[in-house]
């Protein structure tokens, strides 16, 4: 009767990875430089030049991140509303001090 609300227990499938693209050319192409440069020491010691490219690249791409978050700043609209927020204050300010002379002798004539 109650047959109906068994669950099923699942099995595992187990993982099997297989890469897409696999060249075994390349593969061993790459073995042999990686030790070709290790003999050298290459990889051990860096020359100056590629320390040198690597800070310019680094900072480089830090000045494009700051770039690119002052540019969220202006679209996520916080600096648009403080902009708009100063601008609604000024145009009160000045219609205040236009008007305000006007109201108060309109709604207080013995002021």
């Amino acid at each position: 009767m109650f047959g109906f609300l068994k669950v099923k227990k699942h099995e595992s499938r187990g993982f099997s990875y297989k890469p897409r693209y696999f060249d075994p050319e390349k593969e061993a192409l790459r073995q042999k430089i990686n030790a070709a440069e290790k003999a050298e020491g290459k990889s051990l010691n860096e020359d100056t030049e590629s320390v040198k490219s690597r800070i310019r690249d680094s900072m480089r791409h830090a000045k494009n991140v700051n770039r690119r978050d002052m540019r969220g700043l202006w679209r996520g609209g916080n600096l648009r509303i403080v902009a708009i927020l100063i601008a609604l204050i000024f145009f009160f300010y000045i219609a205040m001090a236009k008007f305000l002379p006007l109201f108060m002798k309109m709604f207080f004539p013995e002021y």
